[in-house]
This record gives structure tokens, sequence and C-alpha cells, in this order.
């Protein structure tokens, strides 16, 4: 902050913003921020020709802090601006998480029901076929194995139970085998809560 105060330079404050987030994670506080603030991110962001590491890092800590609209906006930009990278091992290691992380704010929070997925049904299935074209790596196994979780859910909260509680639960049962509990355990809840839900 300091920095940002001296030289008036947009990653110092971009940094500042990622590292709150951060903070306000392990403390368990809401996460918010204040919008003159949100705006100097996002006016770094929009001016950025490429995407780079840098970029695609600081967009997927902050995205918990931007509505829906502005998600969809600035995932899309990611995507495109930083496409001439994505065969690196490194810039692919953060975009599939972007698009994931997309992905989870259009599925929306529980307590919403279904009305969030449903209103962005289309977008959501434009970054379902960004995915496909990103070619998670094969050594990527845990970004397949969280994105056939997020597709279950995406069909159970679409209203094919059946078809998404299978896939749900074929992930949850790779991650118990390779002994990943505690990811067992929180995919077990909120796929309980989605079911409590859409049953």
């Amino acid at each position: 902050m300091e920095k940002w105060e001296k030289y008036k330079f947009q990653p110092f404050l971009c940094n500042k913003l990622m590292l709150e987030v951060y903070e306000k994670i392990i403390s368990n506080e809401i996460i918010t921020s204040e919008q003159e603030e949100l705006n100097i991110l996002y006016d770094y962001l929009f001016k950025v020709e490429v995407w780079g590491y840098y970029e695609l890092r600081l967009y997927n800590s902050t995205m918990l802090l931007m509505n829906t609209e502005m998600v969809l906006t600035l995932s899309k930009t990611a995507y495109e601006k930083s496409t001439r990278y994505h065969k690196l091992k490194k810039i692919n290691h953060v975009i599939v998480p972007i698009l994931i992380n997309t992905l989870i704010h259009l599925i929306g929070p529980v307590n919403l029901g279904n009305e969030k997925i449903q209103k962005y049904k289309k977008e959501a299935d434009i970054f379902f076929s960004y995915l496909e074209n990103a070619s998670i790596p094969e050594s990527s196994l845990y970004e397949r194995i969280q994105l056939l979780y997020i597709k279950g859910i995406y069909e159970i909260k679409m209203g094919d139970c059946k078809k998404g509680i299978a896939k749900a639960n074929k992930a949850i049962k790779i991650l118990s085998d390779l002994g990943s509990y505690d990811l067992v355990n929180n995919m077990e809840s909120y796929l309980g809560l989605v079911l409590d839900v859409n049953e």
C-alpha cells in the first residue's frame, strides 16, 4: 500500500487486493473491497493487451471480489488474451482453474437453488467448451476430476439428477481411492446440499 501511495503504479494496488482476499479466506471473513479499488483493478486488467502469468494469477485470485457480469467479461478476456500461451504448461495451469472457477461462480451458492445456473446456462456451456479447447493435460489429474465433479453438479442443477449424481460420485470415488479424504469430505458435503435442494 505504501508503494501504491508513493508511485501510483496499478499493480501495487492489485497486489494489495490479492493479498486481502487470501487474508480474508484464512480468517474466514466475508470477502469484500472498496469499489474505487476494484475500478483500478478492472482498469488495469482491461488495459493489458496480452495477459501473461501475472494477469491470470491476479484475476483468478481476485475473482471472489467481483459480480457475475464482471466475472463473465473478464474470464472471456482472460481466455482470449492468453490464447497464444495456452500450450505453455505454466499458463495452462492458471487458465484451467480460471475457467473452472468461472463455472463454480455460475453454478452459484446452494442457498440460491438453481436460479443462477439456469439464468447463465448459455454462458456456462461456452465455458465448458473453452475447457475442452484448453486441453487439460493428462497429468493434471485433480483438474480433470474437479471438472467431472462440476459437470455432475451442473447436470443435477439442470434437472438430470441421475446422470449428474453418477458423475459427481465417480469423481468422489477416484479421490477416495487416491486417499484424498479432505477433498472427498468437501465434495460429499456440497453434493449433499445440492441434492437437498434438487430432490
